[in-house]
């Protein structure tokens, strides 16, 4: 079969062939974003068997994780069968290539021998397109909610057959606006230690009431702590035991209830943030006016952390009126008491939300909470 592979850069109105990076030639960009693309798909065709990455750092100091050729290559694999990609497909590229989720959707391309249209990481990655449709997109929450606030960003997305969203959970109105589309959407579950996703659920109306389903030849089990642990290939069948606490369904499927390393210790009261976060999302009328919300926690002389919930918005009666009909639905000592309302929220460079960095945003407005 005959790869076709190719980059088209909109931006720069540029276009490399599979020829081009074999000879090195017309491959050069004033353009250091189209550079850091060009220079992985150029290292991965002459065969380099290793690239060094970052985790994305949103629980704490980035590690550094080698990826190897072959785990890549298996984890492309998977994904390019499970959606049928092929040399006819057309790919968007809009997440940073510095990280594991945007390498992948090179590697899944050149894998297959697929177009991919290039455009620099952006919360309005549709500034930058003409209107033609894509086979396959990878995006972040960020991402899919900005564009669901326009006319233009709801086209956009309409018009791509495909949408893989990771890296946080989305909010109700997006998950209920993304069901209403006639393409699919799927949320996944991965890191950086398994080569992206393991995992997948569709995006509909019942997004937290299924459980994620798994990829390929992984199996999975739940450590002595409730923690999922993985094995596959790409872990060299060897369990890796993971920080996400989960309920398993089978030997194919789990759901995700948040990560052991976020708990908030409240009083001797153990709070899961994620697991408050999407209650009170499901919980919250469709028309709420949020970008995003998220838990967060401060020192507190009595409970040793008082969590805090933290709000992307403009304070208002209405939002109030939202939070304190909702908070007799909890018990009692789960919902937060305390919300702090942000216009903007610390995300990493990819497009997760920097939990370290929330925190100390939560501290240093300490005189902005509202008490509930």
């Amino acid at each position: 079969m005959t790869n076709k592979f190719s980059l088209h850069f909109p931006l720069t109105n540029r276009v490399i062939t599979l020829e081009h990076i074999k000879s090195g030639s017309n491959t050069n960009s004033q353009n250091a974003y189209e550079n850091q693309v060009i220079e992985f798909c150029t290292n991965w065709m002459l065969g380099q068997e290793t690239f060094k990455q970052y985790s994305s750092g949103s629980t704490g100091q980035a590690k550094l994780i080698v990826l190897e050729r072959q785990k890549m290559i298996w984890s492309a694999q998977q994904t390019n069968a499970f959606f049928n990609l092929n040399n006819g497909s057309k790919f968007l590229l809009c997440l940073d290539p510095n990280y594991v989720g945007g390498k992948m959707m090179l590697v899944r391309a050149m894998e297959v021998g697929a177009t991919v249209v290039v455009v620099p990481p952006s919360s309005t990655p549709f500034e930058y397109l003409d209107g033609a449709p894509f086979t396959f997109a990878a995006m972040v929450p960020m991402q899919i909610e900005t564009c669901l606030g326009s006319d233009a960003g709801v086209l956009f997305l309409q018009s791509i057959e495909n949408i893989i969203v990771g890296g946080g959970p989305l909010s109700t109105p997006a998950q209920s606006q993304l069901a209403q589309f006639n393409n699919h959407s799927y949320a996944t579950y991965g890191m950086t230690e398994t080569v992206s996703h393991i995992a997948l659920k569709p995006i509909n109306e019942l997004l937290n009431q299924q459980p994620f389903i798994i990829l390929g030849d992984v199996q999975i089990k739940a450590s002595n702590e409730g923690t999922l642990m993985v094995q596959s290939k790409i872990t060299d069948n060897q369990w890796l035991t993971t920080t996400d606490i989960v309920e398993l369904l089978s030997s194919n499927q789990f759901f995700w209830r948040g990560r052991k390393d976020f708990i908030i210790n409240s009083g001797g009261i153990k709070l899961n943030p994620e697991t408050i976060e999407n209650e009170i999302i499901q919980l919250l009328p469709t028309t709420t006016e949020a970008l995003s919300l998220f838990v967060g926690s401060l020192p507190d002389k009595k409970l040793g952390r008082a969590a805090v919930l933290v709000v992307q918005g403009v304070w208002s009666e209405k939002w109030m009126e939202h939070l304190l009909h909702i908070r007799p639905k909890f018990k009692k000592h789960n919902f937060p008491k305390q919300v702090l309302f942000m216009k903007s929220l610390p995300h990493t460079q990819n497009g997760k939300i920097n939990r370290i960095e929330l925190n100390r945003l939560i501290l240093t407005k300490a005189e902005e909470i509202i008490t509930l």
